[in-house]
């Protein structure tokens, strides 16, 4: 069973036990949507051609790093650094729940969701969901990922959504594969294990989190 509180949490049931999922800010906007198409298996889905939002950078991305339009951003960086690295576009909406502060840039628009939460001056925090990608373009960012960093601690796959997450330290990246009628795309999330758990991602129980996609899905569709 899977029913929303009034602040934006999502209390999924399972058996005899139940489990609070946090889904904050404009994640949970991207749920309660009809998904589809969970990630192809066997071979890798075919190479493809960088999109506009893609920048040429030689070296290796790191784990607890995220490509933007300006630059590579770290976990760890400046306000400054996500201002040059992820630029506001013209006519981008700001993120509701998220103002522009000294510790905040966030931004969305029809090709990105972008936020970066600092502390202390600190990068804590770096949100990005690429918009609109098609299933191989999905599938592309996801082999890549698989490229980069290998086996993930964590895999978890259901019906409309796979998730994967990477841990280094008390860091972790995680990245989930989702998709839908007119909202496509790909959610990278970097940060504190103990952060992302407050934002919605339950760290060592992706399947949770998945499971809670396929629920959302379900309901919004046979509310249609």
């Amino acid at each position: 069973m899977l029913c929303y509180l009034k602040d934006g949490s999502l209390i999924v049931q399972t058996g005899m036990r139940s489990r609070t999922a946090r889904l904050c800010g404009p994640f949970t906007a991207l749920i309660p949507i009809a998904l589809l198409s969970c990630l192809a298996c066997g071979s890798k889905p075919p190479a493809i051609q960088p999109d506009k939002t893609s920048v040429t950078i030689t070296k290796p991305l790191g784990l607890l790093q995220v490509d933007g339009p300006g630059g590579r951003l770290s976990l760890g960086g400046t306000i400054g650094d996500a201002k040059r690295a992820f630029p506001r576009p013209s006519g981008a909406k700001s993120v509701p729940g998220l103002s522009d502060d000294a510790e905040t840039w966030a931004w969305e628009n029809d090709e990105m969701l972008f936020e970066a939460v600092g502390s202390e001056g600190k990068l804590a925090w770096l949100k990005m969901m690429r918009k609109g990608l098609d299933a191989n373009r999905r599938d592309g960012e996801i082999s890549r990922e698989l490229d980069r960093f290998g086996e993930p601690a964590e895999n978890a796959e259901s019906k409309y959504a796979a998730a994967y997450s990477w841990e280094k330290d008390d860091a972790v990246r995680v990245v989930v594969n989702i998709g839908a009628p007119g909202n496509e795309g790909v959610l990278t999330v970097v940060g504190p294990a103990r952060m992302a758990m407050d934002k919605g991602f339950p760290i060592g129980e992706l399947s949770i989190l998945v499971y809670g996609i396929d629920e959302a899905a379900k309901e919004t569709a046979a509310n249609k």
